[in-house]
């Protein structure tokens, strides 16, 4: 099932979506939709991190020593 949903953008960020549109010639609501559930993935890793970040017995590497494991 699909919900209507009414925002307001600006003009600026209204002209980059219709290029996008344009160049990608898929519909504007496919763009928005994928923007959305781009968002709020995001946002889902954001407070996993987070919550991990206060776990004071996790134990974190750096990033270089990331790279030496994955031999990268």
């Amino acid at each position: 099932m699909n919900t209507t949903l009414s925002v307001r953008i600006k003009e600026k960020l209204a002209k980059r979506l219709d290029s996008v549109v344009e160049e990608t010639e898929r519909p504007l609501d496919y763009h928005v939709q994928k923007a959305i559930e781009n968002y709020l993935d995001e946002e889902k890793d954001l407070e996993i991190a987070l919550v991990r970040s206060k776990n004071k017995s996790a134990q974190y590497i750096s990033s270089q020593e990331l790279r030496k494991r994955l031999s990268v």
